[in-house]
């Protein structure tokens, strides 16, 4: 799906992404987690519909469970003991840490998602192409993998029927020979594509000095002023945490800083930053009704 942020100057887009990742990985507060994963979650399914909503619930909720598990099973530090299991502790101090751990990493997971969704590989090569080429190329060929090795796989599979060696079919040995192969050709694929990728832009000329770039985007008055916001929102919630409005500590005990009106404002600036694709497009949206009711 195209919205109005995915228009946005590939600049102004990285700029977005990297701050609200950067923040998702490192400010482990509670309150700034949720707004995190429910931000994310939501521009994902609005984004992708059906197949975020299948990424969400194969992918999201199985590594915030595993997470909230795992972390108890293996760590026993904390001062409040629930239960002992096995004769281990189980306290609350380590469910929550895992909590916490699991929201942060299906957060930046599922930002990651969004920002393949909205920035294409020409964004990319655009803003790293002039930098660092290869790098750029590298980034990506790696993005693009994974979609493209999906795509692949199914119809490896579909001919692999075709020609009576359907993978779900046969004896367990049968079924793991036919599997095998599948991954044996999706490797070849994957390789002899890159080397094909990698030779065509060499072939192009990429890469080397004066070379245009593969697309021509405007920054216009609208991407300085969202820029300008994404800015001022990010240095705000920067300078919050640093002064400890989202400073917390789960081991050994839960500690959380105060509850005022500059852990509040921090906590409110964080929310409207991860809002603010919904906020572009529901603007932009309304803008474009009052001009249609005006024509």
């Amino acid at each position: 799906m195209r919205d109005a942020f995915s228009t946005l100057h590939p600049g102004v887009l990285m700029l977005y992404f990297a701050g609200v990742i950067v923040a998702s990985m490192f400010i482990m507060h509670p309150v700034c987690l949720a707004i995190s994963l429910l931000s994310a979650t939501a521009y994902a399914l609005y984004l992708g519909r059906r197949r975020a909503l299948r990424f969400v619930l194969t992918a999201a909720v199985p590594m915030l469970v595993l997470f909230a598990v795992l972390n108890p099973v293996v760590n026993h530090a904390g001062d409040t003991v629930l239960a002992t299991v096995l004769g281990a502790p189980l306290t609350l101090e380590s469910i929550a840490y895992g909590l916490a751990a699991g929201d942060m990493f299906v957060s930046v997971i599922t930002w990651f998602y969004c920002c393949n969704r909205v920035m294409a590989s020409d964004a990319v090569l655009y803003l790293f192409g002039g930098i660092a080429p290869s790098l750029a190329l590298l980034v990506t060929m790696v993005v693009r993998l994974v979609p493209h090795l999906g795509v692949r796989a199914h119809a490896i599979i579909r001919a692999q029927r075709g020609v009576g060696c359907d993978v779900g079919e046969g004896t367990v040995v049968e079924r793991a020979r036919r599997g095998l192969k599948v991954i044996s050709i999706l490797t070849s694929w994957a390789l002899e594509s890159s080397v094909d990728a990698a030779d065509s832009m060499r072939s192009r000329g990429y890469g080397l000095p004066g070379r245009t770039r593969c697309a021509a985007y405007r920054f216009t008055v609208r991407d300085g002023v969202v820029a300008s916001i994404i800015a001022i929102a990010e240095a705000l919630v920067l300078a919050g945490s640093l002064a400890g409005a989202t400073a917390v500590s789960y081991l050994p005990a839960i500690v959380l800083p105060a509850a005022g009106a500059p852990e509040g404002f921090v906590y409110a600036v964080w929310g409207l930053l991860c809002l603010l694709p919904f906020a572009l497009d529901c603007w932009e949206g309304l803008a474009w009704a009052r001009s249609m009711s005006r024509a």
